[in-house]
């Protein structure tokens, strides 16, 4: 099945006129806030407390904590849609980045895109008050987006790899917990040309579909215009819309040689085919060729890693 595809990665919060403050209250922690235990006035200086804004529906928009020595741990902004039913919640770290997004609800589109390809023996039933969590780098581009049911259970993951200049080169999509690959998209950008090439491939990396995505405007590129208020809860509020109607196919050439498996090359100078995964702080999480099991290589140990489209994933040096 041909999936239309954006080029970059997705809406981030909409914005609402329950987002003015009407009343603010303090309490000593989450447990209190939750309880609804406010804390008196006299017991904030000195304490660790939580500062929450309320709207005028008396639901909380604006949860602030703060440390014994007052400075800003970390921000959460909250959304709800017309029926006070909370749908998204932007947490931001002590220095106010955006750092993740929770969206609530089976209606989100990557998660209805992600159930659509891979999921439709579920009912939808079973999806109802599913969330999609978003993790973002510094920079705010998505690293990777995991989907859960309403009770916690994790069903998929999608990650994102850039290239050297923070242009995205791969798009992995993951069921979980068993950790297959369920569809896979690669993009090459031609600079010059303006033009984004896409190919997608299936569980069994076969070509499912390519494209190449003739790039819209910078001007065209949002729906709704960039708030420049220097507000940071106002300027969480863009909503990144769809692109691909916006967008010409264009008769670009297929460019990649694709190998059949990913390289590693180790420092004692030995090749292995792999299917790289990922990484975290204890190595890059790699499967052998012909192996099921998945492993975990030590940074030290590995000279470079090169994606079957002959992209450079890591290099020692």
């Amino acid at each position: 099945m041909k999936i239309l595809r954006i080029i970059f990665l997705f809406s981030i919060l909409s914005a609402q006129s329950t987002m003015e403050t009407a009343f603010v209250q303090y309490y000593s922690d989450n447990k209190d806030f939750i309880s609804g235990i406010p804390m008196l006035a006299t017991e904030r200086s000195g304490n660790p407390h939580l500062i929450v804004s309320y709207n005028e529906n008396k639901l909380p928009i604006f949860l602030v904590h703060i440390s014994a020595f007052e400075d800003t741990l970390n921000r959460e902004v909250l959304t709800y849609d017309s029926g006070s039913v909370l749908k998204k919640k932007a947490l931001y770290n002590q220095d106010a980045i955006l750092e993740k997004i929770i969206h609530y609800g089976e209606d989100e589109l990557w998660s209805q895109a992600f159930r659509l390809t891979t999921l439709q023996q579920r009912s939808k039933e079973y999806f109802i008050g599913q969330q999609t969590h978003y993790f973002l780098d510094k920079t705010g581009k998505a690293q990777y987006i995991i989907f859960l049911t309403v009770d916690g259970f994790l069903y998929g993951k999608i990650d994102f790899r850039y290239d050297h200049i923070g242009l995205i080169k791969e798009e992995i999509w993951r069921e979980l917990p068993n950790n297959r690959t369920v569809r896979r998209f690669i993009y090459v950008t031609h600079a010059p040309l303006d033009v984004t090439q896409l190919w997608e491939f299936d569980q069994n990396d076969s070509l499912v579909s390519h494209i190449a995505l003739q790039m819209a405007p910078a001007d065209q590129l949002y729906g709704v215009p960039f708030l420049k208020t220097g507000n940071i809860l106002d300027e969480a509020d863009i909503i990144l819309k769809e692109l691909v109607s916006r967008r010409v196919i264009s008769p670009i050439p297929e460019m990649i040689p694709k190998l059949e498996w990913d390289l590693l090359m180790l420092t004692s100078g030995e090749l292995f085919e792999i299917d790289y995964l990922g990484d975290n702080e204890h190595g890059f999480i790699v499967r052998m060729k012909d192996d099921k099991h998945i492993l975990t290589i030590p940074k030290n140990t590995v000279e470079s890693i090169k994606s079957k489209w002959g992209e450079v994933v890591f290099h020692a040096n």
